[in-house]
Order: C-alpha cells, then sequence, then structure tokens
C-alpha cells in the first residue's frame, strides 16, 4: 500500500513538473506578441500567431487564475476577439474579467466595453442599457462615466437624430444670450 502511495506522489510531483511555470508561459506569450508585432509593421497578418495568442492567453489564465498577470492577458484577448468580430468571445472574456477580477485596475473598462459592444455590435440595447446604468452607478468618477452616460443618453438613436440633436444644441447655444 504505501509503495502505491509512493508511485501515486512521485506521479503526481512528475507531472507538475512538466508543466510550465507562469513565467516560462508569460515568456512565450511575450514572445508571440512580439512576433505579432513585427509582422504588422510589415503589413502581414499573421492569423496562425493569432490563434496561438489567444490559446496561450486561455491556458494561462486556465493554469493560473489567480495571477497578476491573468487579468491583463485576458484583457488584450477580449480586445483581439472584439477586433475580430467574435463579439461573442469578447463579451464572455470582458465579463469574466470585471466579475472574477474586481480589483483589477481595468475592471471598469472591462465592464464599459461589455456594454459598448452589447450596443454598438449585438444592438441588444435593454443588455446595454442594464449595463451602463451598472457603470455609472459602480464607476461614478472615472473618466468613462461620461462618456457611459452618452451612450445611455444616445441609446437606439440613429446617427442622424444624434447629430439633429447635437445642431438643436448648437442653435439653442447660440440663439440664448451670453452670461
Amino acid at each position: 500500500m504505501a509503495r502505491h502511495l509512493f508511485i501515486a506522489f512521485l506521479s503526481l510531483v512528475l507531472l507538475s513538473s512538466c508543466s510550465p511555470s507562469p513565467t516560462q508561459r508569460a515568456a512565450e506569450i511575450t514572445k508571440l506578441e512580439t512576433e505579432l508585432k513585427e509582422s504588422s509593421k510589415k503589413n502581414i497578418a499573421d492569423t496562425t500567431k493569432v490563434k496561438q495568442l489567444l490559446q496561450q492567453y486561455a491556458l494561462y489564465a486556465q493554469a493560473f487564475p489567480t495571477d497578476s498577470l491573468t487579468p491583463g492577458y485576458l484583457m488584450k484577448s477580449a480586445k483581439f476577439f472584439d477586433y475580430l468580430l467574435l463579439t461573442d468571445s469578447a463579451i464572455h472574456v470582458y465579463d469574466r474579467v470585471y466579475t472574477q477580477f474586481p480589483t483589477y485596475a481595468k475592471a471598469d473598462v472591462a465592464l464599459f466595453s461589455e456594454a459598448f459592444i452589447y450596443n454598438n455590435e449585438k444592438h441588444n440595447m435593454p443588455k446595454a442599457k442594464k449595463l451602463y446604468e451598472e457603470y455609472i452607478a459602480k464607476y461614478p468618477n472615472t473618466s468613462l462615466s461620461r462618456s457611459a452616460a452618452m451612450e445611455l443618453h444616445n441609446l437606439g438613436k440613429t446617427p442622424e437624430q444624434i447629430m439633429a440633436e447635437l445642431d438643436s444644441m448648437k442653435q439653442a447655444n447660440a440663439a440664448s444670450p451670453a452670461q
């Protein structure tokens, strides 16, 4: 019996020593990010490297869910997903950052970005409204709070309606006497 426990313990030690450390994974991510930047400078879209990088971000977050680098990697992956118009994936990752890492310095950006996608890409006005209101309530003094209020005010309006409203405000300001 003791021999079986020893073998099981030894197997566990060997398996855990085979998995990359956070430092090794982070170095691999940095290498891929650098390679992608170099490709983009040459106007080369390397979709294979993008897929590898997204996979590495996900693997890092899965392997090291409480590591300080995890929310940053998740934010980067959400931006890639949004850029690639994989909006459902972007929403999922932004929501994950906001809910699982509430003390992360950019948790508010994750919430705002999620609301923005619901509004401008998914055209889900009720969900966008709920998230913008949540943002304003939770982060009233951030730089994005004013943007959230403006997005909320313009929710569901066409660009033409927004422009007409702005023109009307300009005319009203021009007509009122200067104080």
